[in-house]
């Protein structure tokens, strides 16, 4: 869909009460009834594609009202420190910033190469526009083809379901197994309601997917929703 006829058809969405909003004449609020088949899904950036690396990292510490001096000083420990990146898959929203990071090796799955370098018609999110964004960083691309440990307490895990090779990572912390979840979940409540995301690649193993995630996890981080902060303020786990 195209920015303007994405445009005019949010124009046509009225806004009628905290629990109702109607696209023409159809109840998009309806969640059974004679309008089922009418599904919607809204989705909240947790990285804003205008803002640089450094304001995308500053803005979550910056939120919670930690001093200037504190979040400032972190964050640029955070960017002088990377030295490795692990692709959870390759979606144009995951890899534009490659350049960035000149000190890095990149993990990516095996299955998601050829999905970039040159993408079917009917995958979406692959462009071919930006198979530079990996080709250029060759030399430093790690391709794994299974789950595999990047330290003792950090496992990366293929879990497939929103693309060939979408991977989870886990971290071993003082409050249990966290799961970084990536876009295989958007938000909490695709987490509580056991709602598909949007994009999905494979139903079958989205659906297998989750199940693994809730057994072999304490807590699970989905990778668009600043609900984070509600339940860890200072954006920290352990």
């Amino acid at each position: 869909m195209g920015p303007f006829r994405a445009r005019n058809r949010i124009q046509r969405v009225n806004i009628h009460h905290a629990d109702q909003a109607l696209v023409g004449d159809y109840q998009m609020a309806a969640a059974a009834g004679a309008q089922h088949f009418v599904a919607v899904v809204f989705q909240r950036d947790a990285v804003f594609p205008w803002l640089t690396v450094r304001q995308n990292l500053e803005y979550g510490p910056r939120m919670t009202g930690l001093p200037r001096r504190t979040w400032a000083e972190r964050v640029e420990e955070y960017l002088f420190k990377v030295g490795l990146t692990e692709y959870a898959h390759l979606h144009f929203d995951h890899i534009g910033n490659t350049e960035l990071f000149p000190n890095a090796q990149f993990f990516v799955h095996t299955s998601e190469i050829p999905m970039l370098i040159s993408p079917p018609r009917y995958a979406t999110f692959y462009y071919r526009e930006w198979k530079r964004k990996l080709t250029n960083i060759a030399d430093r691309l790690i391709p794994v083809a299974g789950g595999f440990h990047l330290t003792k307490n950090i496992e990366v895990v293929r879990i497939g379901g929103h693309s060939p090779g979408q991977l989870a990572v886990f971290v071993q912390t003082g409050e249990g197994r966290v799961c970084l979840a990536s876009d295989f979940l958007y938000n909490y409540v695709n987490l509580r309601q056991e709602w598909p995301i949007g994009p999905i690649w494979n139903m079958d193993e989205w659906m297998a997917g989750l199940r693994f995630l809730k057994g072999e996890s304490d807590i699970i981080i989905p990778n668009h929703d600043f609900e984070f902060y509600q339940h860890f303020p200072e954006g920290i786990i352990g």
